[in-house]
């Protein structure tokens, strides 16, 4: 929009004008505009749709442990917070994003909404998946106290140092630059303690079903060893994305399609909780463990 300039003069005859302009583009299938970058225009639209995804991933997970009630372990519980923190996050993107595209200023009490959400989901995500690599309540029903003393610590140093990065927000001071190194090397060290935990548990699973003799309970130790492998796949899928998206940008994609790498990092994400939801849900344990313990 542009405001016609206003002039004045003084004693002196020196004349001083004023304009007032902003830039606006064009929103998508809409007559109205946008403060956005042309780039960013259409990912309101995005986290809406993602928002209707996250919601329908909740109510699905509520309705199998309606359906399955006597197979919810607490993992499932871990995972349903996971997904609530997920869809908390989303929400405050798209309250940020609306906010911008509106009135063309970011709100800083909006960003410290936006990272201590996103904070809180990189939390429970990480328990989840360290917890699940660990197999418990999926294959044994404890930990040892020495995998419990190292969890917990690794989430809480985690969580402190990761929620002092969620409220820096002058990304140009040291001490913010650090938070933000050190938080990342912190998620790249438990993403290496998951993987080491998953194979170590996946060795597990197949020794055991090497050495034990045939029942046809042994049908469960296949299925479990089954489940373990398709969630490595995802997990090592979910790690190895952002690389191999970042170097298809580079070489593909221009600055208009910059949302693109966005969209397709955050459909990696939710193909994995839909992996996840699927390979360990209520529904399955019901129908295919249940018909080895007489249910």
């Amino acid at each position: 929009c542009y405001n016609p300039p206003s002039s004045y003069s003084n004693n002196d005859n020196s004349i001083h004008i004023s304009v007032t302009a902003s830039m606006t583009n064009p929103q998508p299938y809409s007559n109205s505009v946008s403060h956005l970058p042309i780039e960013e225009v259409a990912y309101t639209r995005i986290l809406e749709g993602e928002i209707i995804i996250f919601s329908l991933f909740i109510g699905a997970i509520l309705l199998q442990f309606i359906i399955s009630k006597n197979w919810v372990k607490s993992i499932y519980w871990l995972f349903l917070a996971t997904l609530l923190t997920q869809l908390l996050f989303t929400v405050a993107l798209y309250i940020d994003y609306s906010h911008y595209n509106q009135y063309g200023y970011e709100s800083n009490a909006l960003l410290y909404f936006d990272n201590i959400t996103s904070h809180f989901n990189s939390v429970t995500l990480l328990l989840t998946l360290f917890l699940v690599s660990l197999g418990w309540s999926t294959i044994r029903r404890f930990l040892t106290e020495k995998e419990w003393r190292m969890l917990s610590f690794t989430i809480a140093f985690y969580f402190i140092i990761g929620l002092g990065n969620a409220v820096c927000l002058d990304q140009d001071s040291t001490s913010c630059a650090s938070l933000n190194l050190v938080t990342y090397i912190l998620r790249t060290l438990v993403f290496l303690a998951i993987i080491v935990a998953m194979n170590f548990t996946v060795t597990q699973l197949k020794a055991m079903v090497i050495q034990s003799s045939w029942t046809p309970s042994i049908q469960i130790q296949y299925i479990q060893t089954r489940q373990y492998m398709f969630f490595r796949v995802a997990f090592i899928v979910y790690i190895l994305a952002p690389t191999i998206i970042y170097l298809v940008q580079s070489s593909l994609f221009s600055w208009k399609e910059s949302w693109v790498p966005i969209v397709l990092n955050d459909l990696i994400l939710i193909l994995m909780y839909f992996q996840m939801g699927v390979n360990f849900s209520p529904i399955h344990e019901d129908l295919v463990l249940g018909a080895f313990d007489g249910n």
